[in-house]
């Protein structure tokens, strides 16, 4: 009799216990995410977000969210929140883009056994400007607790919208012989003076930019002309055309399994640009001169038309003479580190044999070459400090600054993207008989498990 009483009670315990991890299975969160992409990201190991496309002219945006598997109760409930915003260019570009800014869009998608998909639409306006790609960002939060979403997998896409107006090619904005398009040194075949840093953000260098549709080849020829420089002695051309090959979104194909990609090709600053230094190279000579200049103009465009900035001027800054710089070579590129408190800024001067001064600041065009969310913040991510004129006594050629980096961060540009975030600093009002050979540009970096 006892044998039967231990063999039933066995079989409750195991009863029991079967049922609690039924149960316990039962109520590990159901995974919700985004799907149905143009394009995943784990299609290839070099993207960091999933995409969308569509033509500027297809409508609406329905976006599909998921979710996988099943709740434990009937009657019960999972709710994720979404938002979606639109990610505006910055820089050069942001006035010649022509897009209308339009507001977030947010709400709440309620999933339960009976309902597992639900969509997210996204209006899109069919108007008649030639403009840049458009870019949205969607993201997905859980909001209850029965609820997941993958960060590495589903939580997040970018819709893009490919413009259909008329093709338009055009110099990023406006320049002149004071306010040159590039501002450049003599050395290393024309360095730029002030450092561009771009990381996944909607930014365009200043150059050459092709807006509308771009689903044809476009070709423009480039004529120089000398404002001061001398062709041959100052400068040599490289190229005197304009080529841009064309990208096509198709919304039939599986970009996943073809080599053809528009997301990469659009994405900026790859595309449509292209450096300076593939038009033209600076020469250093070996004699002081003043600033000279030479302007490039486009012509014979085919397959687009001419947009509102037809003519570029580019100007060089000799560096024959004495000047003050960053770093020991003029270095341009300097990386802090959250883990570390000091930012040490070495400035330099070419001779000593009397007194000196230059005024260094935090440089005040900041936001045209780094977008709000890769800027770093003063009193959050970096001590700030006043802007000031540093005196040189006779003999002394080499002062040293300090910034402290802080352990707060910013937010973050986008879900799990590991980025630095980046401020600008320039040398102004050099003493008489010197220039300024370079700006600074400081990354802060941020270290990968506490991106926000």
């Amino acid at each position: 009799m006892r044998k039967k009483v231990v063999s039933l009670f066995t079989a409750l315990v195991v009863f029991a216990s079967l049922l609690q991890f039924s149960t316990a299975q039962a109520a590990e969160p159901v995974a919700i995410g985004l799907t149905d992409f143009d394009l995943p990201k784990r299609s290839s190991q070099e993207r960091w977000m999933n995409y969308y496309g569509q033509n500027e002219g297809d409508g609406d945006r329905q976006v599909k969210v998921k979710m996988d598997g099943l709740l434990a109760s009937g009657s019960e409930e999972a709710i994720v929140r979404y938002t979606v915003e639109q990610k505006l260019y910055y820089g050069p570009t942001t006035a010649l883009c022509q897009i209308d800014p339009v507001g977030p869009l947010s709400g709440r998608l309620t999933f339960s056994n009976g309902s597992t998909e639900q969509m997210i639409t996204i209006p899109i306006a069919d108007d008649d400007k030639t403009e840049c790609t458009e870019y949205y960002l969607i993201t997905l939060e859980p909001e209850t607790a029965n609820a997941e979403v993958d960060p590495y997998e589903s939580d997040s896409a970018v819709l893009y919208v490919f413009d259909d107006e008329p093709t338009v090619i055009s110099f990023t904005h406006e320049s002149s012989m004071k306010d040159p398009l590039w501002d450049l040194r003599e050395v290393d075949g024309g360095e730029s003076k002030r450092p561009v840093n771009n990381y996944y953000a909607l930014g365009h260098q200043k150059g050459i930019v092709v807006l509308g549709d771009l689903s044809s080849k476009v070709s423009a020829d480039i004529v120089y002309k000398d404002c001061g420089c001398t062709y041959g002695e100052d400068y040599i051309v490289k190229t005197s055309q304009f080529e841009f090959q064309p990208i096509h979104f198709d919304k039939s194909v599986d970009y996943s399994t073809t080599e053809i990609d528009p997301f990469f090709d659009h994405e900026s600053p790859l595309s449509p640009f292209k450096s300076y230094r593939q038009y033209f190279e600076v020469y250093n000579d070996s004699h002081p001169e003043a600033v000279e200049s030479f302007r490039m103009q486009l012509k014979n465009v085919k397959n687009a038309k001419l947009g509102k900035h037809q003519t570029a001027y580019v100007s060089i800054t000799d560096t024959d003479g004495d000047y003050f710089t960053f770093g020991y070579d003029g270095v341009t590129l300097l990386y802090g580190d959250k883990n570390l408190s000091n930012i040490v800024l070495r400035i330099s001067r070419t001779s000593s044999d009397k007194a000196a001064s230059v005024r260094i600041r935090i440089a005040e065009d900041t936001r045209d070459l780094i977008n709000d969310e890769f800027e770093a913040i003063p009193g959050i991510d970096y001590e700030a400090f006043e802007d000031q004129v540093l005196m040189f006594a006779p003999g002394e050629t080499r002062k040293e600054l300090t910034i402290q980096s802080l352990p707060t961060f910013s937010p973050a540009p986008a879900p799990n993207i590991w980025a630095p975030k980046s401020f600008h600093i320039e040398l102004i009002e050099p003493s008489d008989g010197y220039t300024v050979r370079s700006h600074l540009l400081v990354n802060i970096m941020r270290p990968y498990n506490l991106v926000s």
